[in-house]
């Protein structure tokens, strides 16, 4: 059985430092023992911290790289930066492909295309 999200937090404070500016450091291996952020994770973060969840949320929100849902093992980012003057094509092109729209993920979990405002 896998571990709880509590647990998994606990031990990467352990590991990491029960410190809120190391925030970003706890959300970062959380997220990687447990695929991504859900409800669970950020209120255990958030309570181990001292903060409430919308500040842990909030937070997070600002870094494309967190995931607050399950997301496929593979994520294809496209930026949505005004100067991507291919943007719009791209999209189709790779949404038509994939089978998805963009903030979707294929049923069986591999691909999840995703908007970023970030050159990569």
């Amino acid at each position: 059985m896998p571990d709880s999200p509590a647990s998994v937090v606990a031990e990467v404070i352990g590991h990491v430092g029960k410190d809120r500016v190391r925030l970003l450091d706890i959300a970062r291996e959380t997220q990687t023992r447990l695929g991504f952020l859900g409800d669970e994770a950020v209120e255990a973060i958030a309570s181990s911290l001292g903060m409430r969840p919308v500040e842990v949320r909030d937070a997070l929100s600002f870094y494309t790289f967190f995931n607050v849902k399950k997301t496929g093992r593979t994520t294809i980012r496209l930026s949505t930066c005004v100067s991507s003057k291919s943007r719009g094509e791209v999209a189709r092109a790779l949404s038509e492909e994939i089978g998805v729209a963009f903030g979707e993920t294929t049923p069986d979990g591999a691909i999840t295309l995703a908007e970023t405002s970030w050159h990569v």
